[in-house]
């Protein structure tokens, strides 16, 4: 999914969702929410889950997910905002408007150029502050 397109408007939600809950059945996809992974046996090919429940798999693919970055006991302000789901980019458009909008974009990895770049499109003014000195958008 690329937020920035559903920010700037480039792509809607739905455009940008490319597997619906409502396929996995038929493409024989099981998903288990919220239990995390104790053990892969790589000979016998099965995981045990946090729940103690053991999984077969054929292939086995492992998405850890991410969590953005913030800084120890960092205060919740308005106008501030992780950047990782739809409801994230909701709550950041109403910002986006007024005259002269800017952005400050902590972070200059794929997300934090490419939202950077879609905020321009939009006409929104915004400055990337990178901790090192090169970007890493790989």
């Amino acid at each position: 999914m690329l937020l920035p397109d559903y920010i700037s408007g480039a792509q809607s939600w739905e455009q940008l969702v490319k597997l619906r809950e409502d396929q996995f059945a038929a493409l024989d996809i099981r998903v288990h929410v919220g239990v995390g992974i104790e053990h892969i046996d790589r000979q016998a090919r099965f995981v045990t889950d946090s729940n103690g429940q053991e999984h077969a798999y054929d292939r086995p693919l492992v998405a850890t997910g991410s969590r953005a970055f913030m800084p120890p006991n960092f205060p919740k302000l308005p106008g501030v905002f992780n950047m990782r789901s739809r409801l994230d980019a909701d709550s950041l458009l109403p910002f986006l408007g007024g005259e002269n909008p800017f952005a400050v974009i902590v972070g200059g990895g794929l997300l934090g150029i490419e939202l950077a770049g879609s905020l321009r499109h939009m006409g929104v003014k915004g400055t990337i502050v990178q901790k090192i000195s090169r970007f890493d958008a790989q």
